[in-house]
């Protein structure tokens, strides 16, 4: 049993959570299972967006399309948050070639003198099936052409978003009511 007591002016009051224990053991396990149950909302409305992302991918070779992650990370204090899209680093790392593809690219106003051509081989190769000696050929004659006339992007990730944020907003709308429901007395 615990007792809080104290005095304000002549006001005497004393609070007893003798028959409360259970209710404030869930409290103090609150954040600890509403982050857990978060973590579970936002992996299944990250899957949905990523569903729904990977088809609108153009594809050649496929690797940007399978690039396409989804991570739930942890902050402080229990915040959770979902990151869905492709892989930013290591081997493969398409970020860039995404970007391509979703806002098109410029280059004659830029500083950049054209995309690298190591970055359009495994497109160049699925596309044209060039000669192993004339691969590196036909990638720089793409990547000329790319910062000559730049290339138009295609919406992916936008419509997505748009299109999955309330179902993303219900998702995590029942895992706080199902936490909630568990604190219920």
């Amino acid at each position: 049993m615990s007792d809080l007591s104290g005095s304000a002016s002549n006001l005497s009051y004393t609070i007893s959570t003798e028959g409360l224990e259970e209710e404030i053991l869930k409290l103090g396990k609150l954040p600890e299972n509403l982050t857990e149950e978060l973590k579970k909302a936002v992996k299944i409305g990250n899957q949905a967006i990523k569903n729904d992302m990977v088809p609108r991918v153009r594809r050649f070779t496929g690797s940007t399309a399978r690039s396409i992650t989804s991570k739930v990370k942890v902050g402080v204090g229990g915040s959770v948050m979902g990151i869905t899209g492709p892989s930013m680093s290591g081997k493969n790392a398409r970020v860039h070639i995404f970007r391509f593809l979703q806002d098109g690219a410029y280059w004659q106003n830029s500083d950049n003198s054209q995309p690298w051509i190591y970055d359009l081989l495994d497109w160049v190769r699925a596309k044209f099936h060039p000669a192993p000696e004339d691969e590196k050929r036909a990638a720089f004659a793409l990547a000329r052409s790319i910062k000559e006339k730049g290339i138009k992007g295609e919406p992916i990730s936008r419509p997505v978003l748009e299109a999955k944020k309330g179902y993303a907003v219900m998702v995590i709308k029942a895992a706080i009511d199902s936490v909630l429901e568990k604190l219920k007395v």
